[in-house]
């Protein structure tokens, strides 16, 4: 296993530790991650994946810029572990806790707003 392929199982299974997601190969995985990695660092992920896919050819190999590669896997490992799975479940409860106690404000102030221009309060 080289040193490439080891760089792409530690991405894969921190994106699946940290983040959540599950896919058949590291590709999959960058096109799940969405909003949850920065553009760059998704970018970063697509070229990862290319180069590890061009490892596998025995043609393709030989035009790959490993450097490249393992510095895009190194600034996706250290985004990755800097990443609190528990904190991030915690930030989207409370947003979404958040999200329905406005729209219950909301809808309680078009209530109110509708009983007075009937004359009922």
């Amino acid at each position: 296993m080289s040193g490439l392929d080891r760089d792409v199982d530690d991405v894969r299974r921190l994106i699946e530790a940290r983040l959540g997601l599950r896919g058949a190969d590291l590709s999959d995985q960058i096109r799940k991650c969405r909003r949850a990695l920065p553009r760059k660092l998704r970018q970063d992920g697509r070229a990862l994946s290319i180069a590890h896919q061009h490892s596998q050819h025995p043609h393709l190999s030989r035009m790959l810029d490993e450097d490249a590669a393992r510095a895009a896997a190194a600034r996706l490992i250290a985004h990755l572990k800097g990443i609190d799975p528990r904190e991030r479940r915690r930030t989207a409860l409370i947003g979404w806790l958040g999200a329905i106690s406005l729209n219950l404000l909301i809808v309680g102030a078009v209530l109110v707003a509708v009983l007075v221009w009937r004359g009922h309060v």
